[in-house]
């Protein structure tokens, strides 16, 4: 069976950008996460111990949003890295990782809702 855990929308001000006014003053961010694993064994045994905690992923999330990064490419890629540990050491064998890092004011001429980072692990 495969299931998913999805968090959305994460919003932080960070300071991850290639020009200095950028990492100076920063910009709001918004993060995704999905993760497809089978959790059956958590949901059937009510065992936080047999899935992957959500609380201790958003804590990786903002770690790495706390270090800033000329690229958001850098800062997805890291998210996607701390993530894989955690479910390599918690032994939950992750089929999918989808990570979004979005910037909500990227400094262009255009108006633009964002622009955004994405990897999608998948271990098939």
């Amino acid at each position: 069976m495969l299931n998913q855990i999805k968090i959305a929308g994460l919003e932080f001000y960070a300071f991850h950008g290639c020009n200095k006014e950028e990492r100076d003053k920063g910009g709001a961010f918004t993060v995704d996460v999905e993760i497809d694993f089978d959790f059956t064994a958590s949901a059937e045994t009510d065992d936080l111990s047999l899935t992957l905690d959500y609380a201790k992923i958003t804590e990786l999330v903002q770690l790495e949003m706390d270090t800033p990064s000329k690229l958001i490419e850098t800062v997805t890629k890291r998210i996607l890295d701390k993530i894989l540990l955690l479910s390599k050491k918690s032994k939950i064998k992750v089929k999918r990782l989808l990570v979004r890092v979005t910037k909500l004011n990227p400094p262009l001429d255009v108006k633009t809702s964002g622009i955004s980072s994405v990897i999608i692990y998948k271990n098939i």
